[in-house]
């Protein structure tokens, strides 16, 4: 064989190892989406048993929605394909929770990459009655029929210098495209009617509020439920009392206290920035299997000031 020919074929398989080893760096899995996804859910210490359930494309960027329906979460994760061969994530969000009292919610998003602006909506229905939406945002008004499990997802890539007014409506319509109801940036979620959340056992779940200012997480594990209260905007000159189902809060022995104190054996004062932060844990035969139930704080002899929507603790 020529030597000229042999070095330009020893050049060449030199240059494209170096760019598969810089290749294999960003990105363990190329050829794979489904292989590069587990490596970005690993790698940001998620489940990986996860699947596919939308991908959007626009120019060289590839929006991809994956759901992990056993503990109810779903991600979105950017990719870039170079030369339309290689999978190459590019950061996107993780570890939203898809909630069963949840009738509809719309995430959405801006991200740089590359100088470009990647402008992203998407979410979830949980309406039977929906079949498609519609999405008012960027250049107009942008038409798609919901994925499997009821996702939907949008993805725009402009000019990062390019003002972009990004007021985000998403109306969701029935078969005979009767308008159901619509989300925007200052209500993104639609309650179910009168839902009740179901707590899985060896699980840790954040309560929706049904009234009132605060979070309330609920960890359940084999022999009971550990209750968290972070209730703000309170009075600090009134007396709380902090209910699950109709088990009062208490006594001090019993609760820990990390904003606010005690007055009595289930009076609660909050601090002087009128914040409450109580944790309590109930053993199950106390609060009892598939009943329903309520965290509530109450300020003393009048009226509830937060309650969480009704939830049941599974078997």
């Amino acid at each position: 064989m020529n030597k000229s020919i042999l070095f330009r074929i020893i050049r060449w398989s030199i240059i494209l190892s170096f760019f598969m080893l810089m290749l294999y760096g960003a990105s363990p899995h190329p050829f794979s989406l489904e292989k590069s996804v587990e490596e970005s859910l690993k790698s940001m210490e998620f489940p990986a048993d996860t699947r596919v359930v939308s991908v959007v494309k626009e120019g060289h960027m590839y929006s991809v929605i994956l759901e992990d329906e056993e503990h109810a979460l779903f991600h979105q994760v950017n990719f870039q394909k170079p030369l339309g061969l290689f999978w190459v994530p590019k950061g996107g969000s993780y570890g939203f929770e898809r909630k069963e009292e949840t009738l509809a919610k719309a995430y959405w998003g801006m991200s740089t990459i590359n100088n470009k602006s990647v402008y992203k909506v998407y979410g979830y229905s949980n309406d039977a009655r929906a079949t498609h939406i519609k999405s008012n945002w960027l250049e107009g008004k942008n038409e798609i029929m919901l994925e499997e499990n009821g996702y939907f997802h949008f993805i725009m890539i402009v000019n990062r210098e390019q003002n972009i007014n990004f007021d985000l409506e998403v109306e969701f319509f029935d078969q005979q495209g009767q308008l159901l109801y619509k989300l925007d940036h200052m209500n993104n979620e639609k309650m179910k009617d009168n839902p009740v959340a179901k707590v899985q056992k060896e699980s840790k779940k954040d309560m929706p509020i049904e009234k009132g200012n605060g979070n309330v997480t609920i960890e359940y594990d084999h022999s009971g439920v550990n209750t968290t209260i972070h209730a703000y905007k309170l009075d600090p000159k009134q007396l709380y009392e902090i209910f699950i189902g109709d088990i009062l809060f208490g006594p001090e022995q019993n609760v820990i206290i990390r904003h606010g104190n005690m007055n009595s054996d289930t009076l609660f004062r909050p601090d002087s920035n009128g914040e409450l932060l109580v944790s309590m844990y109930n053993p199950i035969r106390v609060l009892g299997k598939e009943k329903e139930l309520k965290v509530t704080v109450k300020k003393y002899e009048e009226s509830n000031v937060l309650v969480t929507i009704p939830f049941r603790l599974e078997k």
